[in-house]
């Protein structure tokens, strides 16, 4: 318990939801503190663990009402 549940897209929209906001991926990669490729690489199917899971899904579902 105390844990916030938080909503996170399925990992198959995740390059749509960032392309339809006109994002690019390094502004991303910044505000996580990581690199690029590993962007790319979740993008293709490699889910991000711990935190910084929960703060991707976060910026995705900013990205995501931003585009609609």
């Amino acid at each position: 318990m105390g844990r916030e549940s938080r909503w996170i897209p399925h990992p198959s929209t995740w390059r749509s939801i960032r392309r339809a906001a006109g994002v690019d991926v390094d502004v991303i990669a910044r505000e996580l503190g990581v690199h690029p490729a590993t962007v790319y690489r979740w993008e293709a199917g490699d889910i991000p663990t711990g935190d910084r899971l929960g703060r991707y899904g976060d910026i995705l579902a900013r990205l995501a009402e931003a585009a609609s």
